[in-house]
């Protein structure tokens, strides 16, 4: 075995284990972890088919060659684990088969040839299949981006909600770049050398090495997100509320507002009546909309916008210019052990290590 069969194996290997995890309870009851799942065992189907190709000495290895194409499903993948994460949605609908319409367009094509004895155009055509292959890729890649900036932007999701896979799809896009680069390179003279097919594995390693370290590093990634345990569990409460659906909403819009423009929560004492008052309703009301809207308790609300304002004083100041219990009190926060507890909590760094990084 070769070098890149060796890695496509640690990736293959990976993946697998990432995705019978994801399988086991606790963690399979959210859609968003069976979609994720299943994309790292396409991650694996493909390690293992990048393996058949590097290895022509292991002959029972040959048929799964084929699964090489199921790299055009790991955009689609992507962007449907984001799409359920915001949504939290679980259920499946068939036109959610669009999405894996370039990958069954050639399936088809490799069995047509198969059966007329002649070349599918993934073999006839691969630089053309290679730049389509990361086109797809990227294109999908930008649309989950897209999806998370417009629930923060809609309010659909507290600030610093799903940080990670942010990070995730933008590692993603990093390793796709050069892959399109190198794709592209083929098809200049003397390019026999560009490492196209190496690339497509180190990208497809390096997303199951980058979804392990996110959940070593915080295992509540895999978890429901805070929006849906929250709207579980204040589902009954609120049965009998007089705010209907609309009202909420306008509510939650006054309230964005409010934190924006006034910054209440740079208050250490402030308590759900307090702001209640400043917007003029019910601080029953006012609960609900955080509640059920923003998907957190009151504390978790305010913290989130406090967290927002310390990182904004870190990046404004160079370390050692103001102590972290200034920065602290300076977001709102009456503790630097709660500043600290909460900042490692949304961001995944302590504060002067985000500081640095700065």
């Amino acid at each position: 075995m070769d070098l890149a069969s060796l890695i496509a194996a640690s990736g293959a290997l990976l993946g697998a284990l990432i995705g019978f995890a994801l399988a086991l309870p606790p963690n399979r009851h959210t859609a968003a972890n069976q979609q994720l799942a299943a994309l790292m065992g396409l991650v694996t189907i493909y390690q293992l088919s990048t393996m058949a190709r590097h290895s022509p000495d292991i002959r029972w290895m040959d048929p799964l060659q084929f699964f090489g194409l199921v790299i055009f499903l790991l955009g689609p993948g992507l962007y449907l684990y984001t799409r359920a994460r915001i949504s939290d949605d679980s259920r499946w609908q068939w036109r959610q088969l669009r999405h894996a319409l370039p990958f069954l367009l050639l399936v088809l094509d490799f069995l047509l040839g198969a059966l007329l004895g002649r070349e599918g155009l993934a073999a006839h055509y691969p630089r053309t299949v290679g730049v389509l292959c990361y086109v797809h890729l990227l294109a999908y890649l930008g649309a989950s981006l897209r999806l998370l900036q417009r629930a923060r932007r809609e309010a659909a999701l507290p600030p610093g909600t799903l940080r990670w896979l942010a990070s995730l799809l933008w590692g993603c896009c990093a390793l796709a770049l050069p892959g399109l680069l190198f794709a592209i390179g083929r098809w200049l003279p003397d390019t026999i050398g560009w490492p196209q097919q190496l690339w497509s594995i180190t990208l497809t390693v390096g997303m199951s090495y980058l979804i392990a370290f996110f959940a070593v590093l915080d295992p509540s990634v895999f978890h429901a997100s805070r929006a849906a345990r929250a709207e579980k569990k204040h589902r009954g409460r609120y049965e009998t509320s007089s705010l209907g659906n609309d009202q909420a909403e306008q509510l939650w819009r006054q309230l964005q507002d409010l934190m924006r423009d006034a910054r209440p929560y740079l208050q250490p004492q402030l308590k759900v009546g307090e702001l209640a008052g400043q917007l003029a309703v019910a601080p029953n009301h006012l609960s609900q909309v955080i509640n059920q809207v923003g998907g957190q308790s009151f504390a978790s609300f305010l913290n989130a916008y406090r967290v927002d304002a310390a990182k904004a004083l870190l990046r404004s100041s160079q370390p050692g210019e103001r102590t972290m219990l200034d920065i602290a009190l300076s977001s709102g926060f009456n503790s630097e052990s709660v500043f600290y507890k909460q900042f490692r909590a949304l961001v995944g760094q302590t504060p002067r290590q985000y500081q640095q990084q700065g």
